[in-house]
């Protein structure tokens, strides 16, 4: 199954274990057990959405440098005379 797809359905089940949480906290007396295991599942969720995410960028680049970190690359590279 594409990672797009699996990320969709974690978020889709995510939003669902959240509305069953929702209804256990309004009840009178929550149980505790099923909040926890409920928290659990959509930690879970959402961290098995964001991994599927990441693995989305085919050309595994990461977070755009900033300038000064540029700087810095393009002055090393010239001093080793490769740019």
């Amino acid at each position: 199954m594409p990672a797009c797809r699996r990320a969709g359905e974690s978020v889709d089940r995510a939003e669902s274990v959240r509305k069953l949480l929702q209804n256990e906290m309004r009840t009178d007396q929550p149980n505790p057990g099923i909040v926890v295991k409920l928290s659990a599942e959509i930690r879970a969720l959402d961290r098995l959405a964001v991994d599927l995410i990441a693995r989305l960028n085919p050309k595994s680049e990461g977070a755009p440098k900033s300038s000064r970190h540029q700087r810095a690359a393009q002055s090393r590279w010239a001093d080793q005379g490769g740019a």
